[in-house]
């Protein structure tokens, strides 16, 4: 008898300090800081998840074989900007020297539907800063890259 009581008192053991650790790790904060756009020369700090005065909301088709179209590009009184963090497609904006103001990398998955399935074309839309001096709004692919002249 004496060798299950002492399982039984082990397995009591074993169910108390599980939930006082499960207690402890539920109540304990975790600070996770969200990937922020990569930025170069820019006076806007990332804010991801906040939003900022100017922005512009982009819509770009991307295909799988040509160069993407951009469709429209829309001021914004304020906006948040889109949070990605890296791809080999990237919204670069530029001054009118071509320096770099900012710049956001994504990658594009051409899947669509539920299931997903591959499709040759895709809509995204992007929400990027409008820095002070912003005139050209650049998007490279593997393909090759596109201009759009902000207007003035």
């Amino acid at each position: 008898m004496k060798p299950s009581a002492s399982l039984q008192v082990q397995l009591a053991i074993g169910l108390i300090l599980g939930l006082v650790s499960g207690y402890l790790f539920s109540s304990t904060p975790v600070l996770e800081t969200p990937p922020a756009p990569t930025t170069a020369t820019s006076t806007l700090p990332p804010q991801a998840f906040q939003n900022l005065p100017g922005a512009w909301m982009v819509q770009v088709r991307f295909f799988r074989t040509a160069l993407p179209e951009i469709e429209s590009v829309t001021a914004l009184p304020e906006g948040r900007i889109s949070v990605l963090t890296s791809g080999e497609y990237a919204a670069r904006i530029l001054d009118t020297h071509d320096q770099l103001l900012y710049t956001l990398p994504f990658q594009v998955q051409f899947l669509s539907g539920e299931p997903p399935s591959p499709v040759d074309e895709i809509l995204l839309i992007l929400v990027l800063p409008a820095p002070q001096g912003a005139t050209t709004l650049q998007i490279t692919t593997p393909n090759g890259e596109i201009t759009y002249d902000f207007p003035n």
